[in-house]
């Protein structure tokens, strides 16, 4: 989707000039048109898959697990699907997401809600824990507490 107030186009034009770097520079060592360079800085075409993305970020020396490249993904998420956009970063609590991003120590990625179930269990087992909470991405959490006499947990409240 064209756009002549690209986000994408316009971060990625600010990125390439603060390096110093021509646009017929930045194209050829992305292996791509300078004319379609150009078109997507301008806003006229719409902003690269992943691997396009990657490609740029490599090209400005942008390590992909970093906030700058978050910044950039974003950008492109904006002019390709705003609606999808806005969806992630309310997922996301207002904050920019990258697949690439370290993990946080403490972080437990689930594809599944029986994977989380047995991951919290597990876990708090294994730090002989009281409770377990369980908190959406939109704050909904639900608290349970672990009753170490009978083995099994009781719903302790809602929020």
């Amino acid at each position: 989707m064209p756009n002549s107030t690209s986000v994408f186009g316009s971060l990625l034009r600010k990125k390439r000039n603060a390096l110093g770097i021509g646009v017929v520079e930045f194209a050829t060592g992305c292996k791509i048109d300078p004319g379609l360079l150009s078109r997507i800085e301008s806003g006229k075409r719409p902003p690269p898959q992943m691997p396009g993305l990657v490609t740029f970020a490599n090209q400005l020396k942008i390590p992909l697990d970093s906030e700058e490249f978050a910044e950039l993904l974003a950008a492109a998420d904006h002019d390709r699907h705003p609606a999808v956009h806005q969806m992630a970063l309310e997922m996301h609590g207002g904050k920019l997401w990258n697949p690439f991003a370290k993990r946080e120590k403490d972080e437990v990625v689930c594809n599944t809600l029986g994977e989380l179930v047995s991951k919290a269990a597990e876990h708090a087992i294994s730090v002989e824990a009281a409770a377990i909470t369980v908190q959406s991405p939109s704050g909904r959490a639900i608290t349970y507490r672990l009753d170490a006499k009978k083995g099994a947990s009781q719903k302790k409240k809602r929020k």
